[in-house]
């Protein structure tokens, strides 16, 4: 039987090692041990579901559903999941009719006024508002009437195409628990779950936030040489080893919610803070001390203290953070 190492696997499928290891912690793939080697590899049978799994979440398919799927195999379940994805697309592209008409329609009338300049209260016209009133939510020409409220609807569904928010994280005092190998981020998790359970946390506590990050970072995109979770905990609370305390300086941060596992998406906020044109990335220390070596960016866990006996990852959220400053000039 011929195993490929998780770094050879991730190469190849342009995977993270960090998604592969998720995959494995929801049961939808196994992985092996090459002898001598102390991380994870795969077999072809393994490598073929990984391809399923990927083709199913190329098409937007939810994690939860390829479970089931791969585990049934009943078609008729598929077909149904299957029709479930495409009515959600549907409604996206009724959402993106909509908007592409309406402003079709902004584009004709503002012809008409050039050269002159917008008015402060040109949206708000009569004329234009009845534009707005009698758009198709399909097409122009079949005359359908939109109303506010469906221009609403159209708007808030896609709304998660552009939803990076700017926020700011306080300095806080914190314990950090740091690991290198193989199941890292299960290890400095469960290690700071203990001490919160163990120190009484949340009840001394209850807002404390969890936050995580690669350290030391690999040069290779989405790899990791090793992880380092943080808990805020009160300025004077003792801190056991092999946790260490530590003082986080703060920052501004550009922010991007997901569900647990779309680390995906660690892509898209990247490319937004390089190509907006407000903020650029802060790599100024953001601890005491330093953490050197460390990836910049940061995963926040959302309503920690609800999840504390929950181990399913099922429902998780996760703040993907990278920090930022305003450009000079």
């Amino acid at each position: 039987m011929t195993l490929q190492p998780i770094s050879k696997v991730s190469k190849a499928y342009g995977v993270s090692t960090r998604t592969l290891r998720y995959y494995e912690q929801l049961g939808l793939l196994q992985s092996s041990k090459l002898p001598g080697y102390a991380y994870r590899a795969y077999d072809e049978e393994a490598l073929s579901r990984l391809r399923q799994i990927l083709v199913l979440r190329k098409l937007r398919i939810p994690l939860k559903q390829i479970g089931v799927i791969l585990e049934t195999r009943d078609a008729r379940l598929a077909i149904e999941v299957f029709e479930q994805s495409i009515t959600g697309l549907q409604s996206e592209k009724q959402a993106l009719e909509t908007i592409e008409g309406i402003l079709r329609s902004f584009v004709r009338e503002l012809e008409k006024l050039l050269p002159e300049p917008l008015s402060p209260h040109v949206f708000e016209q009569e004329h234009v508002m009845e534009l707005v009133q009698a758009l198709s939510v399909k097409t122009l020409s079949q005359k359908e009437e939109t109303s506010m409220e469906e221009l609403n609807r159209a708007s808030e569904l896609l709304e998660h195409l552009k939803d990076i928010r700017i926020l700011y994280l306080p300095p806080m005092t914190v314990a950090s628990c740091q690991s290198t190998g193989d199941n890292q981020e299960e290890v400095v998790g469960a290690a700071i779950s203990t001490f919160i359970k163990e120190s009484g946390l949340g009840e001394s506590k209850p807002d404390f936030r969890r936050i995580g990050f690669n350290n030391p970072a690999s040069e290779q995109s989405g790899g990791s040489l090793g992880y380092e979770a943080w808990v805020s905990i009160p300025g004077d609370m003792e801190v056991p080893a092999p946790l260490v305390k530590k003082q986080f300086l703060g920052g501004l941060y550009a922010a991007h919610m997901i569900a647990f596992g779309e680390f995906q998406e660690w892509g898209r906020l990247w490319q937004w803070v390089m190509d907006n044109g407000e903020y650029d990335v802060d790599f100024s220390p953001r601890t005491d001390p330093a953490d050197l070596g460390a990836d910049p960016s940061l995963e926040e866990q959302l309503n920690a203290i609800h999840h504390l006996e929950d181990t399913s990852p099922f429902g998780t959220q996760l703040d993907l953070l990278v920090p930022i400053k305003p450009k000079q000039g």
